[in-house]
């Protein structure tokens, strides 16, 4: 049912573009916003991955949507990743056409005291683990690495996340994924306390994917998420 009207609220867009223009508009977001609402809140990007995946026109519109909601504050819900990191290489294209690394690093760095924080930041950082991932080119994963690893907030983020027992071995992974083809971010991960030996043990899990993407939440956290997770 989720698909159908998914695919629906995809149509609708489809047949309004040529009468609005290519460019976001009101209608688009309120059609993304009902899109977002219908699919049980899996989270923008999930219904961003689900939308593109239906759609093989007017991308650029969509994401340009997509994007002006994620500018959005609070922060978007960052649900279900292992559904839309699935998408692989188209996925990580449209994050890239959106310019959304930054965005992402801006959300592991958030300091909100919030309960629920963990579970966004974490979110974002293995996401734009999934995006170098994803990223054919060495140059470009060579420089999302280094948008994380060079920024000394996002680190001291991502050593808090990687002191939750929990999610330890999922931020590690990540870790890996964004240093393996930045070696002078390696060294700074080994400096602050995070062996290379162990990262990069993590790492060649983290492209099977499972281990990184694929873990379910404690009960006491999904109990937490579910107090912020209506925000629109």
């Amino acid at each position: 049912m989720c698909e159908k009207l998914t695919e629906l609220v995809v149509e609708c867009i489809n047949k309004a573009l040529p009468i609005i223009g290519p460019h976001s508009s009101p209608l688009i977001h309120h059609l993304v916003i009902r899109c977002h609402e219908i699919e049980n809140n899996t989270g923008i990007l999930g219904t961003l991955k689900q939308l593109l995946a239906f759609s093989t026109e007017n991308k650029e519109a969509i994401v340009a949507a997509f994007r002006h909601l994620l500018s959005l504050r609070p922060p978007p819900t960052l649900h279900r990743s292992s559904d839309w990191v699935s998408a692989g290489p188209a996925f990580a294209e449209a994050l890239r056409e959106a310019g959304l690394a930054p965005w992402l690093l801006a959300i592991v760095t958030l300091e909100d005291e919030a309960d629920d924080r963990y579970f966004y930041r974490r979110q974002a950082l293995t996401t734009l683990a999934a995006l170098v991932e994803h990223t054919p080119d060495k140059a470009d994963r060579r420089d999302l690495g280094k948008l994380f690893l060079d920024s000394d907030k996002a680190v001291e983020a991502a050593i808090d996340l990687a002191g939750d027992s929990y999610y330890a071995e999922e931020v590690k992974g990540a870790l890996a994924s964004l240093a393996k083809d930045y070696s002078e971010g390696a060294t700074r991960l080994e400096k602050e306390g995070l062996s290379v030996a162990a990262v990069t043990k993590t790492a060649e899990v983290a492209v099977e994917g499972p281990a990184l993407f694929h873990h379910e939440e404690p009960v006491e956290m999904k109990k937490k998420r579910s107090r912020w997770c209506f925000w629109m």
